[in-house]
């Protein structure tokens, strides 16, 4: 269980930065096009869910990882409401998650609670990848984001494989593919504002 373990720890330790360039980009730029509000908001709430879980599997060394996020979140939301977009739905979207969190654990315990976190990062996404996929040119994605989030998702899909933890090995294979799909959205339209200015961002969700 070596490298597994390893595989842990490095993505602890990428977790504790993985959402630093966007946290700086919007701070830097003052720009969300592209960035989610409802993937920020999703995401807080389903990091606080696998902290956790991850507790009541005694899985100590994913732990200090996802207590992280929820801050970082919490950061980005509040510096994507700083550029002056609304935050009032994310909010509640965030909140209906929650609810569906915590039902789940209720009814289904631990075990009902973990296969839903499996696909959390597909729900969580999913309003990411719509937004960026609508916004012409979604420059306030930081790709340093998304290609830290990629790795850490492959590295957490060994160390569920290695455990024979089926949420943790669903949220590697659904964060590595959703983060590969934003990292090519990025350089794919990244021609339109080094270029002349094709200025109209659809509206985000």
């Amino acid at each position: 269980m070596l490298i597994a373990d390893s595989a842990a720890v490095l993505a602890t330790l990428l977790a504790f930065v993985t959402l630093v360039p966007q946290v700086m980009k919007l701070w830097r730029t003052r720009n969300a096009d592209g960035v989610s509000t409802t993937w920020a908001s999703l995401g807080m709430v389903s990091n606080a869910a696998w902290t956790a879980y991850l507790y009541s599997q005694k899985l100590w060394l994913a732990l200090p990882s996802t207590a992280s996020m929820v801050l970082f979140y919490a950061l980005t939301i509040g510096l994507i409401a700083w550029t002056g977009r609304p935050i009032a739905r994310a909010i509640m979207l965030g909140s209906s998650w929650a609810m569906i969190l915590t039902l789940v654990g209720v009814i289904g315990g631990w075990a009902g609670l973990g296969v839903l976190l499996g696909v959390s990062f597909g729900v969580q996404a999913t309003p990411s990848l719509w937004t960026a996929f609508r916004t012409w040119a979604p420059k306030g994605i930081s790709p340093g984001t998304w290609q830290l989030t990629l790795v850490e998702g492959l590295l957490w899909l060994v160390y569920g494989a290695a455990y024979s933890d089926r949420a943790i090995v669903m949220f590697g294979i659904l964060s590595s593919a959703a983060s590969s799909l934003m990292v090519a959205r990025y350089y794919g339209t990244r021609r339109r504002w080094l270029g002349p200015a094709h200025a109209h961002s659809l509206r985000s969700p």
